[in-house]
């Protein structure tokens, strides 16, 4: 048993193993550093490679997690987690998750934790606010998912989560944008009266005052040269309009016409772009793909594509790395494909979503 993959000793004398990659063993951290300790001071030092654990995994991630076991107490609590909730891990892992302020300041958190527990496979809970202890208000999105062994028996509860603060920032400001848009537009509304006021007393004026008659005329033709320009204008609106159109559609032509799968998502993981090519591989039409949360989606295994997109997500990972997932077929059986995300920005360089990509392995 001490040399089998997938486990490290505990305790070496009474041959006690704890396997290295299941979240639901993960231990308590002061605990398991002092009997992996004791482990080490009586077994002498061997040449086997060192083992990946996934709480070494966790601990690493950019993005903050914290799994929680199946009675409350917190198993790992990562340094994003920390940073983001403003307690240190020390201070966590250990503890009772109830017993933790985040539980309270973070609305709904808790109950999607204690639905994970009951049975919920997962569940996202999105744009949810909390304070700081600064009083800074954070907006978060949070991804509640339960973790099985190997024998598909529930273990723990995986809390992953997204700042979306900025995110939110711009949409605020992109509202009150619109709201001094639409100020604007009821001050030209509002000036537009009263110059139709105004051409309405001009016009009783000219019927009373023969001797202004050539002003008139002239007036007349200003005005008229304004329509001619008004005219011009249109044209161009309607030249533009039409070009495009032929954008557009070229756009879409483009999109379908590319044999591999394409695949977009905006920030909150919905589907904008499906084309042809993904219909045929993944066997599902693009009305019921487009605006529906991408790991809703019947794809498969939705575990490696989720590490992926939030590797993608958080700027790390491998340029260009690709997952395998196995998509159930309808007849029974599978079928194998490969997929690969990458980060769509503007000219300026803001995120503005996920490309993915697939083809059948």
């Amino acid at each position: 048993m001490a040399g089998s993959r997938g486990f490290v000793p505990i305790r070496q004398p009474w041959r006690i193993f704890r396997r290295s990659t299941d979240l639901s063993t993960l231990p308590d951290v002061a605990t398991a550093q002092h009997e992996v300790a004791g482990a080490r001071a009586a077994v002498p030092p061997t040449a086997e490679s060192p083992r990946i654990t996934a709480a070494g995994v966790i601990r690493a991630l950019p993005y903050p997690v914290m799994v929680i076991g199946l009675d409350d107490s917190v198993r790992e609590w990562n340094e994003a987690a920390a940073t983001l909730y403003e307690i240190p891990a020390e201070n966590a892992v250990g503890r009772q998750f109830r017993d933790l302020d985040i539980g309270y300041r973070a609305e709904g958190l808790r109950a999607r934790i204690e639905d994970a527990k009951r049975g919920v496979a997962s569940v996202r809970l999105d744009n949810v606010v909390f304070n700081r202890r600064s009083g800074e208000p954070v907006h978060v999105d949070f991804w509640v998912s339960r973790v099985y062994d190997e024998r598909s028996r529930s273990t723990t509860v995986l809390v992953a989560a997204v700042d979306g603060t900025q995110v939110e920032r711009f949409r605020e400001e992109i509202v009150r944008l619109g709201e001094r848009y639409a100020t604007a537009t009821e001050e030209l509304q509002s000036t537009n009266e009263k110059l139709e006021t105004t051409n309405e007393e001009l016009q009783s004026t000219n019927d009373e005052l023969e001797t202004t008659n050539e002003e008139l005329q002239s007036t007349n033709e200003q005005l008229v040269t304004t329509v001619d320009e008004l005219q011009a204008a249109n044209r161009e609106l309607a030249a533009r309009s039409t070009e495009l159109r032929r954008l557009s559609a070229y756009h879409a032509a483009v999109v379908s016409g590319v044999r591999e799968a394409i695949v977009v998502l905006d920030h909150t993981f919905s589907v904008t772009v499906w084309n042809p090519a993904a219909e045929r591989l993944f066997g599902l039409a693009s009305p019921a793909a487009v605006g529906r949360d991408f790991f809703s989606l019947p794809l498969g295994t939705p575990e490696p594509l989720a590490r992926l997109v939030f590797a993608r997500l958080s700027g790390g990972g491998v340029h260009g790395e690709e997952v395998q997932l196995d998509r159930p077929l309808p007849q029974g059986g599978t079928r194998p494909i490969v997929v690969r995300f990458e980060t769509l920005v503007d000219s300026a360089g803001a995120f503005q979503g996920l490309l993915g990509l697939a083809r059948p392995d």
